[in-house]
This record gives C-alpha cells, sequence and structure tokens, in this order.
C-alpha cells in the first residue's frame, strides 16, 4: 500500500481482505484509529467486517482506498466522487509515471514515463535485477505483466519473442541504459536460439513428428544446428525415422550439410544400417562427403565390417581411397589374411597394385600373408587387371588405375617463413622434365629441379608418391638454409 516513502497513494486498489480490515480501522495523520467506538453498540464491528469480506469475495467485487487528505489537504465530497467514478471506469486519464532510484535514503527520479511507454522491458526480458521503483505522479492506468508469465508466453511463441528482443537491438534511442544491455540482449537471442535447436533436434531424435510440425509452424528454424554441429536430418537419418525426412526434405534443409564430426545424413542413415533411408536420400541428392575417406575405410577393414563397407561403396566411395600412410583398403584386407572382405573391395575396382609409403602392393601383403586362397584371389585380379592394358608395366597400370598427384611449392623447403608462397596442385606425369614445365607454367617463377620435403633432389618421376609435398627451386637457391 505504501511507496517507499511511507505516503499512502491517492487512490489503492485493496484486496477483500485489506477492504474489510480498513472497515475496522480508519487513518488519520498517518496512523491507523479504530473507526468504532468502544461504546454499547447493537452492532457487533467484527461480525460486520466478517460479513463484508465475505461479499466482497462472493461477488468479485473491486474495492479502492482513496486518502481524502492527500498533501495536506482535505479533499471535497465532490472531488471523492469524481476519483471514485474514475478509478471504477474503463477510461482511466493517462498520467505520468515516475521511476524512483533510492540510494542512501534520498531519492532521485532517473526517468518520467509518458503515455503509452513500458519500464523494465530488458530486465524482464533478458533475466537482469532491476532496482527501481515505479510510482504514479497522478491518477492513471498502468498495466503490469507478470515476469515469469511473460518468460512463459516469449517461449511458447519463441518468433515473437525473437522479434520482441531484436526489436530492442534496433531502437533509435540514445538511452544509455539500452546500449550498456546490448550484449546482454544478444546473448539472450543466441541462448533461446540454442535452447530452441535443441527442442527441434530433440523432436526429431524421439521420432516425434508431429511435434516437429508445431515447432517449425511456431516459426522454429530446420536448418539450425545444435553444439556437435547436428541438425535434425542427421538424428531423423540415424534414427531411420523416413516420415520426418521426407518433411524436413519438403522444408528445403540443405541434404548434404556436414555435422563437426564430418558426417552427412546419408553417412549417418549407412553407420546405422537404414537402407531405406539412404536409398530416400540418395534419391534426393544425398552423397556421402566422406572426410579422410582412405582412413575410414581402412579402419571398417580392420574392424571386419564389411556390411559398412558394402554400403559406402554402393554409392560411389574409391575403393583406392588412401590412409595417412598411403595404403588402401586391400592393403589392410591382404595383410589381415581377410579373404571376404578383399572380394568385395576388388569386385568393386580395387587395384592390386597400388603402393604405400614403403611401396609395397595389396599383391605382396596377400603373399606375405600365407593364404593360398587369397594369394590366388590376388593373382587373379592382377591378370584380370594388366589384360585391361596390355603391354603396359605395373607401374604405368598404377598410374591408370589410380593417378598421383602433388604440390609444387615456389621456395626452398629449407628457405626462411618470409619467402614462403602459396602452390599449385598438379597431377604426376611419367617425366620428371614435364612436371618442372608444368609447374612454371601454373606458378609463373624461376626454378630447374625438384626437392622433396627433406630437400633431396627427385631425378625420376616414379619416386613420387601420391599427395607428397614438393619445392621447384632454381639454381641460385640451391645453397640455401
Amino acid at each position: 500500500m505504501k511507496s517507499n516513502t511511507g505516503a499512502i497513494p491517492l487512490v489503492s486498489k485493496l484486496s477483500p481482505g485489506q477492504a474489510a480490515y480498513h472497515f475496522l480501522a480508519g487513518y488519520q495523520d498517518g496512523k491507523f484509529l479504530p473507526a468504532f467506538s468502544r461504546g454499547p453498540s447493537p452492532l457487533d464491528p467484527l461480525a460486520l467486517a466478517i460479513a463484508l469480506l465475505s461479499h466482497l469475495k462472493n461477488n468479485e467485487i473491486s474495492s479502492f482506498l482513496i486518502n481524502v487528505n492527500s498533501g495536506g489537504k482535505h479533499i471535497t465530497g465532490e472531488e471523492i466522487i469524481r476519483l471514485a467514478s474514475v478509478t471504477l471506469s474503463d477510461k482511466a486519464p493517462e498520467g505520468k509515471t515516475g521511476i524512483v532510484d533510492s540510494k542512501d535514503g534520498t531519492e532521485e527520479t532517473i526517468l518520467m514515463l509518458e503515455p503509452s511507454c513500458s519500464f523494465g522491458d530488458i530486465s524482464v526480458l533478458c533475466n537482469i535485477p532491476q532496482p527501481y521503483t515505479v510510482r504514479v505522479c497522478e491518477l492513471c492506468r498502468l498495466l503490469r505483466i507478470d515476469k515469469q508469465l511473460l518468460s512463459n508466453i516469449i517461449q511458447i511463441y519463441f518468433v515473437d519473442g525473437r522479434r520482441v528482443l531484436s526489436n530492442l537491438l534496433e531502437s533509435n534511442e540514445s538511452n544509455i541504459r539500452v546500449k550498456q544491455l546490448e550484449s546482454d540482449i544478444i546473448i539472450h537471442i543466441g541462448k533461446q536460439e540454442a535452447e530452441l535447436a535443441l527442442r527441434v533436434n530433440s523432436a526429431a531424435f524421439h521420432g516425434d513428428l508431429d511435434h516437429l510440425k508445431g515447432l517449425i509452424r511456431a516459426g522454429a528454424d530446420p536448418k539450425k544446428s545444435d553444439y556437435d554441429g547436428r541438425t535434425p536430418l542427421h538424428l531423423a537419418a540415424s534414427g531411420g525415422y523416413e516420415d520426418i525426412t521426407s518433411f524436413l526434405i519438403h522444408e528445403g534443409v540443405d541434404i548434404n550439410v556436414l555435422d563437426k564430426f564430418g558426417n552427412t545424413a546419408l553417412l549417418e542413415a549407412i553407420k546405422n544400417g537404414h537402407d531405406e533411408m539412404a536409398s530416400l536420400l540418395f534419391k534426393h541428392g544425398a552423397n556421402l562427403n566422406l572426410s579422410d575417406a582412405g582412413s575410414q575405410l581402412c579402419a571398417a577393414v580392420a574392424k571386419g565390417d564389411s556390411d559398412f563397407l558394402k554400403r559406402v561403396l554402393s554409392y560411389g566411395i574409391n575403393p583406392n581411397s588412401k590412409d595417412y600412410d598411403h595404403r588402401t583398403p586391400l592393403h589392410i584386407a591382404a595383410a589381415e589374411g581377410i579373404f571376404v572382405i578383399a572380394k568385395i573391395l576388388l569386385e568393386n575396382g580395387a587395384s592390386v597394385f597400388a603402393k604405400d609409403r614403403w611401396g609395397t602392393t595389396p599383391l605382396d601383403e596377400a603373399h606375405k600373408s600365407g593364404s593360398r586362397s587369397l594369394i590366388r584371389l590376388m593373382e587373379e585380379a592382377k591378370q584380370e587387371e594388366q589384360s585391361l592394358f596390355p603391354g603396359q608395366q605395373d607401374q604405368e597400370v598404377q598410374e591408370k588405375t589410380h593417378p598421383r598427384r602433388c604440390t609444387v611449392f615456389p621456395f626452398h623447403p629449407w628457405g626462411p617463413l618470409e619467402k614462403n608462397r602459396e602452390g599449385v596442385m598438379l597431377w604426376v606425369p611419367q617425366d620428371i622434365d614435364e612436371l618442372i614445365s608444368s609447374a612454371l607454367q601454373k606458378l609463373k617463377c624461376s626454378g630447374t629441379f625438384i626437392l622433396s620435403e627433406d630437400g633431396g633432389r627427385i631425378l625420376d618421376a616414379g619416386m613420387i608418391s601420391d599427395n607428397d609435398k614438393l619445392y621447384l627451386v632454381a639454381d641460385q637457391d640451391r645453397n640455401t638454409t
């Protein structure tokens, strides 16, 4: 009822209990006094107050307290009637409202609100404490919104909530408090977006299409990802929910988006054995986009995961993909003596002539394994592969089945860092002079010979492995250290 100065406002709304209390006790000169004398009376004041309380509650009647001694001056009866009429009317006058800051017992008015103004919106929306007092300077109508209720509404209608927060940032006011809280508003928007992405992903993860549609109809973005870069499409594909996947594709999501682990939706479907889901995605243009395909295929061979291997090969992954040691999946299958997987790889175009970092071929690995059936399989594959390239040597077969590429840089590998420049990636030709000529043309620099990363001069193109880093050096740079 009181402000923090102890003064009672001109008009105050009362609860039924407060109205009954004021019926029993009056207020004069800052003190509450009994409204009834202690003398004999046929009426029981307490019974009357209880009856009044019951009547107000049962009939939902509003009660107001009018201060007839406002500002030290008694209000006339006509003024009381006017105040009562205005208070009970739906058309309250548009008065001014003051925002007061109290420090060390003193008060300072920091803001005056005109009609249709708002205050505390940033504090409520961003959950920031608001230490000020709102005081009406004259009779007016205020709309006070419950903080928790407003937060709940914004969470349900998050598109409107996002718009409200964005509007605060787009305000043309030079108000210092708005400028100071811009970062808090941006953080709050980001937090809401992250929470919303989790809700959408949760619906996709649990296969709840109705809930997912409701969230998207309310304004959720199905293209948003969570903290791991996983989208609703990743989770729907992983769970095999074809209805959700079809809905998301219709909504225009990126079908080939990668998460932070390099996985696409198609790869998720393949990993979890959802063949129909994989077919659906592939039909709509999905691809695997395997990062470091050689390492992943070699790992699958080492684990004996023939199902995964068959699926990824059927969707176009190169069976001759190499890992960091230039070893292909067929190298691993031959070294481990895994006949079934070696046969799958050969049927999908794996080469027995591919060389690893040490110049070893899968055929060499098969002979080391000692498995007669595997050796026989590899020898048959060798003859078939050579028949496709009659009159060519094994090295030439390798070049045709899996062309090598290298990156050539126009500086000495031991030179100063300030001379480093970007290089160019080239296919490795049969002749080293041809490689030098091609590099000179692309890099537009001078150079007479090629060095390896270790600084060794390369005299034959056959010494170059796939993905080697090479350096084109001129004669004057030969002694660079």
